[in-house]
């Protein structure tokens, strides 16, 4: 420090500190901030120095640094750091974080330039830098709304679910869950209107009069059942299809969970359901 290498006398005097913060080592170190012309750091280092000097019962320590740091507060130079709350909004200034009780609030700052720099998860990293004036110099910084990272906008449009397909399915899988209601009420009306002629009409063959009208009349039920059970199936098969497909456009994560689904299979001897995923 006396021949004027703050450069390498502040780094030593504060790593001493660190090892052993006594109060002659804090006034050292605050010195040297105040030779370099860190005004800020100097101001905030003999308050420490007073601090230390105070619980070891130095008044005379106590004092000097004390008017030091008095001396000094009157032109210091601050920097003011406003920021939009982007989620998770990390702020540093010279790669030191900056709590979020100091945003808003003009702190004292050594003169000279700082660089600022804010991040958050899923957000591009927004950075400036800025000049400090010598003495009473007074900045602001706004840091905007931080962007969405492109990678993380391109996957989450690539994973997204596609509103107009979901939409449509569950249009199209409302009107199969209607046609199979329609198809088993009249399958049951068919079925029952067999069921009393059986003993009239043997083999599904009725004389003239009431009771060939009634046979004609279940058959139609019959024939009404079977294409709203097979039109049913398809359109419900058809929207479970487009509901998978809204949510899985583009390439999926390599990470991505097992999906499963049930898929009614229809057919002239019967129903039943296909079990598909992949894992």
């Amino acid at each position: 420090m006396t021949q004027s290498k703050f450069d390498e006398a502040c780094p030593k005097f504060a790593e001493s500190y660190r090892l052993n913060p006594l109060p002659g080592t804090s006034l050292n170190l605050a010195n040297c901030y105040k030779q370099s012309g860190k005004t800020a750091s100097a101001w905030a280092q003999f308050r420490e120095a007073a601090f230390q000097a105070r619980k070891n019962n130095q008044a005379d320590r106590e004092a000097a640094a004390t008017q030091e740091a008095a001396a000094l507060e009157p032109n210091l130079s601050r920097l003011q750091i406003n920021a939009e709350q982007t989620p998770g909004l990390v702020i540093r200034r010279d790669n030191q974080e900056v709590g979020a009780g100091a945003l808003g609030t003009a702190i004292p700052v050594d003169p000279g330039p700082h660089s600022i720099e804010a991040t958050a998860p899923g957000y591009s990293v927004w950075s400036t830098s800025i000049v400090i004036g010598k003495d009473k110099d007074s900045k602001t910084i706004t840091i905007p709304l931080l962007s969405k990272n492109a990678e993380q906008s391109k996957i989450a449009g690539a994973t997204g679910p596609n509103k107009s397909l979901r939409t449509a399915s569950y249009v199209v899988g409302g009107v199969g869950v209607a046609g199979l209601i329609v198809g088993g009420v009249f399958g049951g009306l068919a079925a029952s209107g067999k069921s009393k002629l059986a003993g009239e009409c043997p083999g599904n063959v009725c004389p003239t009069g009431a009771a060939a009208d009634d046979l004609a009349s279940a058959k139609g039920k019959a024939t009404i059942s079977t294409i709203g059970v097979a039109a049913g199936g398809a359109l419900l098969a058809t929207g479970i299809v487009l509901f998978v497909v809204s949510g899985s456009k583009g390439e999926a994560p390599k990470d991505e969970a097992p999906r499963a689904a049930f898929i009614p299979v229809f057919g002239p001897q019967g129903g039943g359901f296909s079990f598909t995923g992949s894992f």
